[in-house]
């Protein structure tokens, strides 16, 4: 402990001194608001624009979606620059631009263009949003039809006429009269629907979590680079194990302290503030065995830092961090937290 207490404080000192410590609270730094920036479409986004130049045609298509049983939220969004702007970040799942004559050429029986559709590459209920906007638009097309074609069917189409028939088209559309489909629930229990399961990716933890790990890694390959050759080889086996150790704690504290920081401020808070420390000090602790554990394994410094690549992407991989592969394989929800990152997504 009189070691820890003499070599904890000199070597924290110079870690501070390598430009490599602040390197890695830059990056990590930058990596959190790069992510916390980027929006990209996921499982709760519902928001689905619609653009018209015409304000009353654009209101009367979002009251006749926001009447229909859906699970997107449908808003209106005025310029077509924004939408688009909107849709890549994100902010919106997809968006319709719906030409503003769009009434008159239907009554011309010009479908021709009317809408275009607005998606990013990551969307994953365009083509859902899209059928739910063509069925409100078939209400449109059915109505001005049904106008278009009663002077061709009918010899007197008198007004009384026409309301007759859309009472009876609101009846068909609004009934099962057309299309009875029976529905029964099999199995036991209640399904959660999708749209309300829980975020199981942390990107912001994961980040902080694989640069801590990172920088463990690196503060013991360069141990084992000074084993036979600097001040290690001179302690015994018990002391060499102790020095690594401080070594180590010295060279995450920096980096440890501002990934805490990031945590609480713009991490994805799954937890309060003394688990979180908690989960910090176990995984600082747990990576520094992990390290020390392969250290001992492969025993030469080059051989431990050319595993440096595989270790990080097999941890960024294996945890929560950006992709969660147990959604696919269950069994990664073991293997996750044989990484020590894992520990810190808890």
């Amino acid at each position: 402990m009189k070691q820890f207490g003499r070599w904890y404080p000199l070597l924290l000192k110079a870690q501070l001194k390598k430009v490599e410590t602040w390197i890695a609270i830059v990056a990590m730094i930058a990596m959190v608001f790069i992510i916390h920036a980027l929006k990209i479409p996921g499982g709760p986004n519902c928001e689905v624009a619609i653009q018209c130049e015409n304000p009353n045609l654009a209101a009367e298509m979002l009251s006749r979606l926001q009447k229909q049983q859906s699970i997107f939220h449908f808003v209106l969004e005025d310029d077509l620059e924004q939408m688009k702007l909107n849709v890549i970040n994100g902010t919106y799942e997809c968006g319709f631009a719906i030409d503003e004559d769009y009434q008159e050429k239907l009554l011309k029986l010009d479908q021709n263009d009317i809408i275009t559709y607005y998606c990013s590459s990551f969307t994953t209920r365009g083509e859902v949003a899209k059928e739910t906007l063509y069925l409100a638009l078939l209400e449109i097309e059915s109505e001005i039809f049904l106008q278009v074609s009663a002077d061709q069917i009918f010899e007197n189409a008198t007004k009384e006429l026409l309301e007759l028939l859309k009472a009876q088209q609101e009846y068909y559309l609004d009934s099962d009269e057309l299309l009875s489909i029976s529905s029964e629930v099999v199995g036991k229990g209640n399904i959660a629907p999708q749209m309300n399961v829980k975020k199981t990716t942390a990107p912001y933890n994961g980040t902080v979590a694989l640069i801590i790990f990172l920088s463990i890694f690196l503060a013991m390959g360069d141990y084992l680079g000074k084993q036979k050759s600097g001040y290690p080889m001179y302690l015994v086996t018990g002391e060499r194990f102790g020095f690594a150790f401080t070594k180590t704690l010295a060279a995450v504290t920096p980096v440890a302290l501002i990934g805490y920081v990031l945590s609480l401020t713009v991490g994805e808070h799954t937890h309060n503030w003394f688990v979180m420390l908690l989960l910090m000090i176990a995984m600082i602790l747990y990576g520094f065995l992990w390290c020390y554990g392969l250290g001992k394994i492969l025993r030469k410094e080059n051989r431990f830092m050319a595993s440096l690549l595989a270790v990080i992407l097999l941890a960024a991989v294996v945890t929560n961090a950006y992709i969660d592969l147990a959604e696919y394989t269950p069994a990664i929800k073991i293997v996750r937290y044989l990484m020590p990152p894992g520990l810190y997504l808890l």
